[in-house]
């Protein structure tokens, strides 16, 4: 099955032309691809947790230790990973 990772980040939500340009793109797709899913990752409303010491902290500890947040956080993180790395994305390349 087909997916589509939508990336959203303007503050202006349905105002801002990119939010527009972007789900006209995904309209497209979709009417191409109607049983592709949509993932949609709106990060002016909902950011990724920050990669810092607690994080990388959090990581480490057995799945039954985390707190309900430490989880929260590290399934976002490893959901959009998975998504990437599935959709063959990686990082830009070398000079």
């Amino acid at each position: 099955m087909k997916q589509i990772l939508l990336i959203l980040s303007s503050p202006r939500g349905g105002q801002s032309y990119s939010h527009q340009v972007a789900r006209h793109i995904v309209a497209e797709l979709k009417s191409r691809q109607p049983e592709a899913s949509v993932v949609v990752r709106d990060l002016a409303r909902k950011a990724l947790p920050q990669i810092d010491e607690a994080f990388v902290g959090d990581r480490a500890l057995a799945a039954d230790k985390r707190t309900l947040m430490q989880a929260a956080a590290l399934a976002t993180s490893d959901t959009l990973v998975r998504f990437a790395s599935h959709q063959g994305f990686s990082g830009p390349p070398e000079p």
